[in-house]
């Protein structure tokens, strides 16, 4: 652990340092010779901030909000908060009870008892 906190010190001390020189003088870069084809590849349009995000996008938004807050809500302990709390078990018997699903789940129980 000594260790590694002084190596991410070194290395953020050299990072700082080097961005801190090519702030000065951005001449100094080790690809400044990049810049002017970096600048007009990443060039942003000025509209760039008014762009609408379209129903896909908005729904793969949702979906991957949805996915978060049910594996955050699926780490809570809810047995022991209170016992009469049984969604989780009774969700966790309905998917063992899809054919694939289920099958899936004993296959993975049996490799890991191995």
């Amino acid at each position: 652990m000594i260790l590694l906190v002084i190596v991410v010190l070194i290395s953020i001390w050299y990072v700082y340092r080097y961005a801190s020189k090519i702030e000065k003088d951005p001449s100094k870069s080790l690809v400044f010779s990049q810049r002017d084809e970096d600048l007009k590849r990443f060039a942003i349009d000025s509209d760039a901030d008014n762009v609408a995000m379209t129903g896909r996008q908005k729904g793969v938004l949702w979906l991957f909000g949805a996915t978060f807050v049910i594996m955050i809500v699926g780490l809570v302990p809810w047995a022991s908060i209170n016992s009469s709390w049984t969604f989780f078990e009774t969700a966790t018997k309905w998917l063992s009870g899809i054919p694939v699903l289920g099958n899936a789940a004993e296959l993975h129980k049996g490799a890991v008892d191995a």
